[in-house]
């Protein structure tokens, strides 16, 4: 049997942190990761010189950039179109986006603001625990987690094109579609991030960088320095009354003190638990949500893009009634000219049945239909990333909570079990669902951890 004081479950970014963040305190523990996978980085992936997976960085997410500067990697700024400043024009990829009416733009706004303001409110009282707001005298707080967002957007919004497009706000930052995630997880969400702005596309927002090399970079060099055994698939933690833990993974048993799983909460139903998990916490892993994200890339010799498309706005469509793609953006694949194109939600759970050829004949006629120029059919490359198909991931971006389970199970998100202590990146207090958000887990993660260890180890 091997012994350690912290056994971490998961070398992605939550892991990699907590790891990270526990030797930093002390150089006398011995922490082990264990990753199932044959590589770091879980839904961060660099693959044919394209980041197929998390690929960008917000000005705000301070943990993450001083990670990035303390392996003195690369930031580039996201190109946006170069008509970015032009009335309806659509910031990521340059479509001339058809105009909402006055009244539904109007009705939309004020919905957006009503959901930021209440975010606002929420955090403020409740913090890290949001389901306590039962008992608030604001209704629109206390019954939050009774209703979808869906319910919400058909009570507060009556123009079809508004809905639309608050349904599309919700399908592309959380890769959800709206009638399955509750309205309290939508305000906590925006809550965590600083408001529905923050997560919009174009100049300062969470898009606004990427790492030249790619974000698995970061993985990579947090990862040295850290013991990591890859091909290590956990499939029994025992958890016998006064001893060490006992981790089974890959033929071998871990001993640890404290375990940490550092693992999307329904990927953790994989695992066997000897005792059981408890009842909430088996109910929160049971119920929780996954996003779901299929990432594309068309690589061509020449930018067409930028050429077009001519037309007034009021002639073409929305650009997302055309094909699979919910958002566009510009980027570079090998130096080349690509479109990222993400295809998320109930688009990603149609696409995800079909071929990756039929995929790319639909991506490809979407960007054909949006900039009318048939270059767009050859692409020199194309690319995808399914991944509702990997087995570690189960989906992306990240976990969300139905109706009626952030209230009934939410305390089990973080409280720990015994000898173990969860991690991930839906349980921070800051851009919760971002890369962000798994390194400020994983480092509350280790804190909790070192002080449980203190009276026993230090």
């Amino acid at each position: 049997m091997h012994r350690y004081d912290v056994v971490v479950i998961g070398a992605g970014l939550a892991g990699l942190a907590c790891a990270k963040n526990l030797l930093a305190r002390s150089m006398s523990l011995k922490v082990i990761v264990l990753e199932a996978r044959d590589r770091v980085g879980g839904r961060l992936l660099w693959e044919q010189n394209a980041d197929i997976g998390g690929g960008w960085v917000g000005p705000t997410q301070d943990l993450l950039l001083a990670e990035i500067e303390s392996q003195k990697l690369v930031t580039d700024v996201q190109t946006w179109s170069k008509d970015i400043a032009e009335k309806d024009m659509c910031e990521s990829c340059g479509y001339p986006e058809p105009t909402l009416p006055a009244e539904a733009k109007v009705e939309l706004d004020a919905f957006i603001a009503k959901l930021d303001e209440l975010a606002k409110t929420l955090i403020t009282k409740y913090g890290s625990e949001p389901w306590k707001c039962v008992e608030d005298p604001n209704a629109d707080i206390a019954q939050a987690d009774k209703l979808t967002v869906e319910m919400v957007m058909n009570k507060n919004l009556k123009h079809e094109e508004s809905k639309h497009a608050m349904s599309m706000i919700c399908k592309t930052i959380l890769a959800t579609p709206p009638s399955e995630v509750g309205f309290l997880c939508l305000l906590w969400f925006v809550a965590r991030v600083g408001g529905v702005a923050a997560v919009g596309d174009g100049p300062g927002a969470a898009q606004h960088l990427k790492i030249r090399g790619g974000t698995q970079q970061v993985c990579s060099g947090m990862a040295r320095g850290l013991h990591v055994q890859l091909g290590r698939l956990v499939s029994l933690v025992e958890l016998p009354p006064g001893q060490p833990a006992r981790v089974h993974a890959g033929g071998q048993v871990y001993s640890g003190e404290r375990v940490v799983v550092a693992m999307a909460p329904p990927l953790v139903t994989q695992i066997r638990f000897d005792p059981p998990l408890p009842e909430d916490r088996q109910r929160l892993q049971d119920g929780m949500v996954s996003g779901r994200a299929i990432k594309t890339f068309a690589v061509y010799d020449t930018p067409f893009w930028l050429d077009g498309p001519s037309g007034p706005s009021e002639s073409r469509p929305s650009f997302t009634s055309l094909g699979p793609v919910a958002n566009v953006f510009l980027s570079e694949v090998d130096g080349r000219p690509s479109l990222t194109g993400l295809v998320v939600a109930d688009q990603a759970d149609t696409w995800t049945k079909r071929t990756p050829q039929e995929l790319r004949a639909a991506v490809l006629a979407q960007y054909h239909q949006m900039y009318r120029d048939p270059r767009a059919l050859t692409p020199r490359l194309f690319l995808s990333k399914d991944w509702v198909q990997e087995q570690y991931s189960g989906g992306c971006y990240s976990a969300l909570f139905p109706p009626n389970l952030l209230t009934a199970a939410g305390p089990a998100l973080r409280r720990p079990v015994g000898r173990v202590h969860w991690a991930c990146s839906e349980d921070a207090d800051r851009w919760a669902g971002y890369m962000e958000g798994a390194m400020v887990s994983g480092q509350r993660c280790a804190a909790e951890v070192f002080q449980a260890l203190r009276p026993a180890r230090l």
